[in-house]
Formats: structure tokens, sequence, C-alpha cells
């Protein structure tokens, strides 16, 4: 978990990289999947400064590749529908599902049981 101002850095950094790659994202089949990597890798990066990290969230993406690791993320501990993940990640809906099984089969449900219990409350 980013403190806000940190979380505010990740995203304001991401919307210039984006606009300053704007016509090259939009030749892409999927300018939203770009954007995702972008984010993500901000996210990444702050995180790895961050004093308040979330051990649930590190033991995932220490088991999964990135990809299936956000899907859990966006849909288990955010909520987010499988689609509303797929429309955010670029990706197809099926693609998430599959993530999310996966997910499922590899993980103990205690994984999914401490992102579920330690979600944030403002």
């Amino acid at each position: 978990m980013l403190d806000e101002p940190v979380g505010r850095v990740a995203v304001d950094t991401t919307f210039g990289i984006v606009a300053s790659r704007w016509g090259n994202l939009l030749r892409e089949p999927r300018p939203e999947a770009g954007a995702w990597r972008q984010l993500h890798v901000q996210v990444r990066t702050a995180s790895r400064d961050s004093s308040r990290r979330d051990p649930a969230v590190d033991r995932l993406y220490d088991s999964l590749p990135d990809e299936p690791a956000d899907a859990v993320v966006l849909h288990c501990r955010l909520g987010m529908p499988v689609k509303a993940v797929a429309d955010l990640m670029g990706v197809d809906p099926p693609g998430v599902a599959a993530h999310l099984l996966a997910a499922m089969r590899q993980l103990p449900a205690t994984t999914f049981e401490r992102l579920e219990e330690s979600i944030p409350h403002p």
C-alpha cells in the first residue's frame, strides 16, 4: 500500500509518460495495456521505497508473475469485476479469469483471505 502522496506521484508520473508516448500508444492494438504497464512500473518502483508495504501483497507478487498478481489485487483486494479488471489492464476478460483461476490453484486460500482482510480503509 502506498501513502497517498506517493501514489499521486506515481500516477502523475504515469500520466506524463503516457502523454509523451500518446502517438505510439494509439498505434498499439490495446493502448490501455501500455498505460497499465507504465502505471504498474511506477507503483512497483514507489512501493520498493515505501515504509508502508503490505505483506499480503508482497507475498502475492513474490509468488506470481506481475500480470496475474495485478489481476488478483484488482479483483480480490479492490473488488473490481473481471470485465473492469480486463478493461483497465487492456486484456480480454477470459485472460483475467484464467489468471484468477490459476492463482487460486497455485496459492493457498489464506493468501486470498489476507488480501481481503487487509483492505485499506480511509
